[in-house]
């Protein structure tokens, strides 16, 4: 994990390498407190998602930047949302932002 910069009270966090499941966990609970937005996704592995949206459903985590196609396993409700158009989504009690989107530069 590496700290990338601090914009208007921000800090952007990379953690790029994080490729599992598990690791994505781990750096979750490591700026649990802090993380108000998660780039999540790229590409699919068959890894089973389960855990990785428990974890990320009970966290103070509220904005998903939505990668394909990893994030439409980890979120399937998300699959009939437009790309870069923002929505809301409530899943199992929770109220989430989330921009699905194909590229950084958006």
């Amino acid at each position: 994990m590496e700290r990338i910069r601090e914009l208007n009270g921000i800090t952007f966090i990379n953690d790029a390498i994080a490729t599992t499941p598990e690791s994505s966990i781990a750096a979750i609970n490591t700026f649990e407190e802090q993380l108000g937005t998660l780039f999540l996704g790229g590409e699919d592995s068959g890894f089973d998602f389960s855990t990785l949206r428990k974890k990320v459903l009970d966290s103070g985590i509220q904005n998903i930047i939505a990668f394909p196609d990893a994030v439409e396993k980890i979120f399937p409700e998300i699959g009939s949302y437009d790309f870069e158009n923002p929505f809301s989504l409530e899943i199992e009690g929770k109220s989430m932002q989330f921009f699905r989107t194909r590229s950084m530069k958006s």
